[in-house]
């Protein structure tokens, strides 16, 4: 019988909070355990969700990444309902705008089934309560046709006809690295900042 291959994956830990009673500001760092050397690394992504505790992490096995929702940042007193997955391999924090999201909340209890390939998401607590609904995610597989893109807003949002060039800035949702700009229906040299954000 050959010998089997165990793969250790490393421990991926964001955010929480830096208290002392109870009481600090929420933390938005990304750090990395791996057993094999018994060692914590600070991950420094070029992107990052906001600062956040009492949010939910679970290991998406068949996109290999990472994927949080919500939390609770007490010193804003903001509750979210943001959906992030990180890659370990690109260090790499990148937030999906799925159709429908769940309301925001922190403290729920998340896992993945990899039977299904999903997440199910399961209750969480509100300022005003507690919740018992059950949500599932599953996430588009690497490959894929690309997500639709979403422009929210453009930046110049006028300019002169026949003026210098300029840069323009598209703020919106699920853009890729592949993603191009077009005016007047030709393509311009775009550059992806982030899902969030291209530049032409």
């Amino acid at each position: 019988i050959p010998p089997r291959k165990f793969w250790v994956l490393p421990l991926i830990l964001f955010g929480g909070c830096l208290c002392t009673g109870n009481v600090g500001p929420s933390a938005g760092d990304t750090w990395v355990y791996r057993l094999s050397g018994n060692t914590w690394t600070k991950m420094n992504p070029p992107v990052s969700p906001p600062p956040r505790e009492e949010h939910n992490m679970a290991y998406d096995s068949a996109n290999t990444m990472v994927v949080l929702f919500g939390g609770y940042d007490p010193p804003s007193g903001t509750l979210f309902n943001d959906l992030w997955v990180y890659s370990f391999t690109t260090n790499t924090w990148t937030q999906i705008f799925p159709a429908v999201s769940p309301p925001a909340r922190g403290i729920a209890g998340m896992e993945y089934d990899p039977a299904n390939q999903l997440l199910v998401l399961y209750g969480g607590a509100t300022m005003t309560g507690s919740l018992y609904d059950v949500w599932t995610l599953k996430l588009q597989a690497a490959g894929a046709a690309n997500p639709v893109p979403l422009i929210t807003s453009l930046s110049p949002v006028t300019t002169s006809a026949g003026g210098p060039s300029f840069t323009l800035t598209l703020t919106g949702a699920n853009f890729v690295s592949n993603s191009v700009v077009q005016w007047n229906g030709v393509a311009r040299s775009t550059t992806y900042v982030r899902s969030t954000q291209l530049q032409a």
